[in-house]
């Protein structure tokens, strides 16, 4: 179909599209590559972390950029590979169906989807192309001659969704009033804000409860 009001529909992904944290899923799975050793130690030396700044009450985007400090050093085109291999080898349970029909259902009236998420590219984009979608807002890594340097060029996390978006939007004449978009957690607030269709997903109860203030679509999972 035509999409005559050039409308757009954005999903989170991360426990919204799929049952798994992806940054964290992929970590698991990168450790488990040669020197297997080597990497397990990392893998719990970034868990430990990560689990005390987050209890220490670190912002998320902060953890977030603790995290690709994990890969630097490493080959841009082997991560690459590697998420290839990663999403290859999830479940057929991997994605959440409610939201996937969702999501065909966009494709099917011709909206643009967009992925907004947290998670980089060697994550989402076998996933988006499994699914047929060309758009993504992701963390950019800084390269260095296809070295990770574990800084960020942009950051899509709380806020930083709702930029994003907005930025998008305008560049490509999106009627954001008209879009659609697709969170399950509490950060996602401010891209839900950015449309005129957020639909909340899952059981948070924090974002639940501003869903029920503001009349938001829920789809519980």
């Amino acid at each position: 179909m035509n999409n005559n009001r050039n409308t757009a529909a954005f999903f989170d992904v991360d426990e919204t599209l799929i049952n798994i944290k992806s940054m964290l899923d992929f970590l698991m799975f990168y450790c488990r590559q040669p020197p297997c050793q080597e990497r397990s130690i990392i893998f719990i030396a970034v868990k430990d972390k990560l689990t005390t700044l987050q209890q220490a009450a670190i912002s998320r985007e902060q953890l977030n950029r603790e995290y690709y400090k994990v890969f630097i050093g490493v080959s841009w085109s082997y991560l690459m590979a590697l998420g290839r291999s990663w999403f290859a080898s999830q479940p057929t349970t991997f994605y959440q169906q409610p939201i996937l029909d969702r999501l065909r259902h966009h494709q099917t009236l011709g909206d643009t989807v967009i992925f907004v998420s947290g998670s980089f590219i060697p994550c989402l984009k076998p996933i988006a192309d499994d699914l047929g979608v060309k758009h993504i807002l992701c963390s950019d890594l800084i390269l260095i001659n296809d070295l990770v340097t574990g800084d960020l060029n942009q950051q899509v996390i709380g806020h930083g969704k709702s930029q994003v978006i907005k930025k998008y939007a305008k560049k490509n004449n999106i009627s954001l009033i008209d879009s659609f978009a697709y969170g399950d957690d509490i950060s996602d607030v401010s891209m839900l804000k950015s449309v005129g269709h957020p639909v909340a997903v899952g059981h948070c109860p924090q974002l639940l409860s501003i869903s029920q203030a503001k009349k938001w679509a829920v789809i519980p999972l």
